[in-house]
């Protein structure tokens, strides 16, 4: 874990805003940061890519699409966390990214628990995001489309194998499988 990364999951205060399927969502400070990034990013893509009569609305909904795909990650993590019988505790909105947490103090987990955990959120992000592509075939919706190429981005970048990436987990080698 990178030092940046550290320093809001360890060192940050946070505070509880809810709960999304029995999981705790908490937020540090600066966490809007993230939302402001994808609303600028989504009215970046609506200008150039949103219906010419209605820009801002384009971006909303562009906006959207990024945020649905983001929430597509998180919830293959839980799903995927409980499937493997080592549930997720929090989900972390920092400025910089969202985290996942995994209390597992006093826990043994396996290297294929954690594999489980991580391959979630790839693997939901990747399925929603070629049937959305598939179903915008037929119903021909801009935003639909747009979904479904934001989430499988976000599916098959996710496994990537680099720091603090899913695919780290699952094709790097981490520190627990080398015995330090």
């Amino acid at each position: 874990m990178d030092q940046l990364a550290n320093r809001f999951i360890q060192d940050e205060p946070r505070r509880r805003i809810g709960e999304v399927l029995d999981v705790d969502v908490a937020v540090t400070r600066g966490w809007w940061v993230q939302p402001l990034g994808m609303l600028a990013a989504g009215q970046v893509l609506g200008r150039f890519f949103g219906n010419a009569k209605r820009r801002t609305r384009s971006g909303l909904c562009f906006t959207a699409g990024m945020a649905a795909a983001g929430a597509v990650h998180a919830v293959g993590h839980i799903v995927t966390a409980r499937m493997v019988e080592a549930p997720m505790d929090t989900l972390l909105l920092t400025p910089i990214r969202t985290f996942t947490l995994y209390d597992d103090t006093g826990e043994t987990i396996s290297a294929d628990q954690h594999r489980g955990r991580a391959i979630g959120g790839p693997v939901a992000n990747i399925t929603a995001g070629i049937g959305a592509l598939l179903l915008s075939i037929v119903v021909k919706h801009r935003y639909l489309r747009f979904f479904g190429i934001a989430s499988t981005f976000i599916g098959v970048g996710a496994l990537v194998p680099v720091a603090g990436n899913d695919g780290e987990e699952l094709f790097g080698r981490s520190e627990r499988d080398s015995g330090s």
